[in-house]
């Protein structure tokens, strides 16, 4: 097989952490594999690859690329393993950015069945510009990215309840806006089976609880299961019933379109749920100018 051929749209840095090997997990590790075909058990690498999906002539120098970040990735095995919040900027900000990467990588947005990197670098770019900050008629410098990072974003670890596990997927990474906003200002991603690290702009959330409610942990594994392109990954083999029932599931469902356009892109994102929403999350509440000025005009009456 030609040097970089087969080219990963999921790193297998981060689904080995799903394997059966958990902890200890590795590119050759078994994890289960749950589709509309059914269910399968092989190796991690084997999963969420195409050849030549980034690119053919210029393979060598692409994977490499999306290598360094990756390796970093499997630097923060412990810290998932054990709920330990990242410790220093170095993996605060590799975290968050890995989570957008995993994002913007998705197979779901490509338009080819290979040499798809060109398409990576603009929504990468347009992320940057427009999801992060708003509308920019100029692009946004490395510099001001890590400065909105520190000043703004938070990254906290989320553990599931006693013997409950969460699910994993082929397209893991959730962008989420607040209801009142365009910007993307929280992304869930699961880690391990039993935590989901959670990234949030502290201008938009407060975090309230490092512990995911039963209903947290039901409408996370449903948001995968919607949010996927063909299948669901579990550490351990599930029974007949649950892949009867995921089978159907992926046989009826109304895929969630992601439409390309010929210039650009359009982002696969959510809203905060409505009422309560997430147990471990909340969004702040943004007073109006009108309402501050109502009580200020009340207070002096």
């Amino acid at each position: 097989m030609a040097a970089y051929k087969t080219q990963h749209f999921l790193p297998a840095a981060y689904l080995s952490h799903f394997s059966a090997d958990g902890k200890s997990g590795r590119r050759v590790s078994d994890i289960w594999c749950a589709s509309a075909k059914g269910q399968t058990c092989a190796s991690v690498e084997s999963f969420c690859a195409a050849d030549y999906f980034y690119s053919v002539d210029d393979a060598e120098k692409v994977e490499k690329e999306f290598g360094k970040l990756e390796s970093f990735y499997g630097t923060l095995r412990n810290n998932f393993w054990k709920q330990r919040n990242p410790k220093n900027e170095r993996e605060y900000f590799g975290l968050v950015i890995m989570m957008f990467d995993i994002h913007l990588r998705s197979a779901a947005y490509a338009k080819n069945p290979s040499d798809n990197y060109a398409d990576y670098l603009m929504r990468t770019s347009g992320f940057r510009n427009d999801m992060l900050f708003g509308q920019r008629k100029r692009q946004s410098t490395e510099a001001e990215i890590i400065e909105h990072l520190r000043k703004n974003w938070r990254v906290r670890m989320v553990e599931a309840g006693f013997k409950r596990s969460f699910l994993t997927s082929d397209n893991p990474s959730l962008l989420f806006h607040a209801s009142n906003s365009d910007l993307v200002q929280l992304v869930v991603m699961p880690v391990t089976p039993r935590f989901y690290a959670v990234a949030f702009d502290r201008r938009a959330f407060d975090f309230t609880s490092s512990s995911a409610s039963k209903d947290d942990e039901t409408y996370l594994n449903h948001l995968q299961l919607g949010h996927s392109i063909d299948c669901v990954f579990t550490a351990e083999r599930i029974s007949d019933a649950e892949v009867s029932a995921l089978q159907s599931f992926f046989a009826n469902r109304t895929m969630r379109t992601v439409s390309n356009v010929k210039d650009g892109w359009v982002a696969n994102t959510h809203r905060t749920p409505k009422g309560k929403g997430f147990d471990f999350i909340e969004q702040r509440r943004q007073w109006s100018v009108w309402y501050w000025l109502k009580r200020i005009s009340r207070r002096w009456k």
